[in-house]
């Protein structure tokens, strides 16, 4: 890993799994130092990217196997649940995620 704060100086791929934990911790912190950005705002949209890969439609090419909707109680696309709102309110909700492909 970089010496310092300098993150930018190696392959993201090429540090260990602790260095580069360490590497986005400091981004997200705005204490990595690269040569023409600032970290923070860097990290913000990398980890809003992630985050839309991983709730996205799996038809998009993320959250493969539906398994993020599953983990939150999600369904997926079909908007039929909203009668069910109240019945399920405070209550885990147990529904097979649909996805786009599932109605194709």
């Amino acid at each position: 890993m970089p010496s310092g704060n300098d993150h930018s100086r190696e392959g993201f791929d090429r540090l260990s799994p602790t260095e580069r934990d360490a590497a986005l911790k400091a981004m997200e912190a705005g204490k990595a130092e690269f040569a023409d950005f600032n970290a923070k705002p860097f990290f913000e949209a990398l980890y809003q990217s992630a985050m839309e890969g991983f709730f996205a439609d799996p038809i998009y090419g993320g959250n493969r196997n539906k398994v993020s909707w599953r983990m939150v109680g999600y369904p997926g696309l079909p908007a039929t649940y909203a009668n069910k709102a109240l019945e399920y309110r405070g209550k885990k909700v147990v529904i097979a995620p649909q996805s786009i492909a599932d109605f194709s």
